[in-house]
């Protein structure tokens, strides 16, 4: 959302302005910075982020028909509920969203063993 207001961030600003811890925010970036995928352009092409003047850019050119991104959401969205009535909601809302990836999964490998199983 971010780069909906400019182009071009500092690590220093994302870092402060999202107050995403350290940690998650890098492998995020690195994540869109990888030269396979390129949706952002980093300053300096190392695989970390050592100062916080680094500069981070969207590629505007970036177009890929065949592509999906898949961008994986750690949780973080999900807000802490301090009675003890909603821990438990909690629990299931995490158990459901755990089923239906491990779910996925499954049909995936079963359907990828079906070709070779015949």
């Amino acid at each position: 959302m971010l780069y909906n207001e400019k182009d071009v961030w500092t690590y220093g600003e994302l870092k402060s302005r999202t107050k995403i811890p350290k940690k998650n925010l890098e492998s995020g970036l690195l994540m869109l910075c990888n030269p396979k995928m390129k949706l952002l352009e980093k300053s300096i092409s190392k695989p970390k982020f050592e100062s916080d003047a680094e500069t981070i850019k969207v590629n505007l050119e970036w177009k890929h028909a065949n592509l999906n991104v898949k961008l994986i959401s750690q949780g973080g969205n999900k807000k802490k509920v301090e009675n003890a009535g909603g821990d438990n909601k909690l629990q299931d809302e995490i158990s459901k969203e755990r089923g239906a990836v491990i779910d996925g999964a499954v049909v995936k490998i079963m359907k990828t063993n079906k070709d070779s199983a015949v």
